[in-house]
């Protein structure tokens, strides 16, 4: 039992959810302009409820796998895929309390790779050897994936997917309440009469660097004596903006 929960399950559980938030990480590092910086991000933020779950449950998971197997051969070929299966079928359960197929590609995958890696190191300790290839690989998988996205991902992602002005635009000028959704969604000024207002609304784009863009949105109406403006401008990249200035009140006539 110490050797179980001395070594085995702890270095298992570690490792296996480490592996699964670095591919979370990496599939969620393309969403916005700081690839290698996100990777980071959603890495350490998935391991903190992956590796929750998998000590609690995914440990009490495996003890009964163990107990369940007790009395059969441990180095039985035919006793090491069951064990994997049994794993497995404990990472499908969850689908069930919560209702949602979909944690099932969440849950086996991760729980036949606690399997997979705890035999492994069992193996390991057994012949009394280190397990230095696991944290090598691993951890050297990690480095590699964190500078090469700090410092080509950018350009990876638009060589796939540019991030254009027609999107920062969009990105800009898609609100909730469709507050924006008069403005032009290109580099134009557009000018229309509303129940005897002139109102001209104007989308400007300033290219800022390789994959990111000054937007700056104005609205001016006059009707006799009367006149209004609203301005805004926001500073955008793939999947974030930051407000650089925005008028406090709402403009007037933009919401349709």
């Amino acid at each position: 039992m110490k050797e179980i929960f001395g070594g085995r399950k702890l270095i298992a559980t570690f490792f296996s959810s480490l592996i699964f938030s670095m591919y979370g990480g990496f599939a969620s590092a393309w969403n916005n302009g700081h690839p290698g910086y996100s990777f980071l991000a959603f890495t350490f933020m998935i391991i903190m409820y992956a590796g929750a779950i998998i000590f609690v449950y995914g440990n009490l998971a495996s003890l009964v796998v163990e107990v369940l197997l007790i009395f059969w051969e441990k180095k039985n070929k035919l006793r090491v895929a069951v064990y994997i299966l049994l794993h497995g079928v404990f990472g499908a359960l969850p689908a069930l309390y919560v209702k949602n197929a979909g944690f099932i590609l969440l849950g086996v995958p991760v729980a036949i790779l606690y399997a997979v890696i705890d035999l492994w190191v069992k193996d390991r300790f057994d012949k009394g050897k280190r397990i230095v290839l696991l944290p090598a690989i691993v951890f050297g998988s990690f480095a590699l994936i964190t500078l090469t996205l700090g410092l080509f991902g950018n350009a990876i992602n638009n060589a796939i997917d540019p991030f254009t002005a027609e999107d920062a635009i969009e990105y800009v000028i898609y609100e909730p309440d469709n507050t924006l959704g008069s403005f032009p969604k290109e580099d134009k000024v557009v000018t229309e009469n509303v129940s005897g207002y002139v109102i001209t609304r104007e989308t400007s784009i300033k290219k800022t660097g390789d994959y990111s863009y000054i937007i700056t949105l104005k609205e001016n109406w006059t009707k006799g004596e009367l006149s209004g403006s609203w301005t805004a401008k926001y500073d955008v990249e793939r999947g974030s903006s930051w407000v650089i200035h925005r008028d406090l009140h709402e403009p007037l006539f933009s919401k349709e």
